[in-house]
């Protein structure tokens, strides 16, 4: 249950990447000190404490809120938009922040080079093992990385199209149990 590595964005790009959110149709929360920041009024707020099993704490002005280092801003909209904002935002935020999906209805902010490929090469190394020895599987945008830097890289039959592309493997979708049968 002990972090062992926590990597933040500056406050600044997490600022902008509300900003950024806020301008093209998604509701942006922020993930800060073990913290969950969503902006009073948030009418999304019980869905998403519900799916992350995290309660939010209510802020007046959220980029004020911000005033030191964030873990990511996560923003939420409806389906399908985060990824056709995708490659906007990784525009917008080149050298400032990793931008990535992680839902059909998430975008997400975090700091440069923090992904899920880094954290397998990182625990591989802290492990001992070999960063090929590892199988991963995955079936969104955040799970690309991940799955290109395992030996044995698995994406879900539901992956979106660059996924499915960058794994060794496509197995069947969650609801066959893709992942128990990879």
């Amino acid at each position: 249950g002990a972090i062992l590595r926590h990597i933040t964005m500056d406050a600044e790009p997490a600022r902008a990447a509300v900003r950024w959110t806020r301008e093209n149709g998604l509701d942006p929360h922020v993930n800060a000190d073990d913290r969950l920041l969503m902006e009073v009024g948030d009418e999304g707020a019980p869905d998403y404490e519900r799916l992350s099993g995290i309660g939010a704490v209510f802020v007046p002005d959220l980029i004020a809120a911000i005033d030191h280092p964030a873990t990511k801003v996560l923003a939420v909209g409806p389906a399908g938009l985060p990824a056709r904002l995708l490659d906007a935002g990784r525009a917008a935020f080149a050298g400032r922040a990793e931008v990535t999906v992680s839902h059909p209805e998430y975008l997400e902010f975090m700091a440069p080079g923090v992904h899920k490929g880094a954290a397998l090469r990182w625990l591989a190394g802290r492990l001992g093992i070999p960063v090929a020895a590892p199988m991963a599987v995955g079936d969104q945008h955040n799970d690309l990385e991940m799955i290109a830097a395992a030996g044995v890289g698995v994406a879900m039959g539901g992956a979106p199209p660059e996924v499915r592309a960058a794994a060794h493997h496509v197995t069947a979708p969650i609801e066959d149990d893709g992942a128990a049968q990879a």
